[in-house]
């Protein structure tokens, strides 16, 4: 709940910790990332990590 209320007070969206990998792509893409992979640990089933690159073609 904190993450939430914190990003709203200050003008953010209030996506908070749990806001899903469609959107993370989502913004991520938006922001000029290309080639995403995301990847997660067996041992860490709640996150999820993300590799990208900006330059496409690089």
């Amino acid at each position: 709940m904190h993450c939430m209320t914190v990003s709203l007070a200050q003008g953010g969206m209030g996506l908070g910790a749990m806001w899903g990998r469609e959107k993370a792509s989502e913004m991520l893409k938006e922001a000029g990332f290309m080639n995403t992979v995301i990847k997660s640990l067996p041992h860490d089933f709640q996150n999820s990590y993300y590799i990208t690159d900006k330059n496409a073609g690089a």
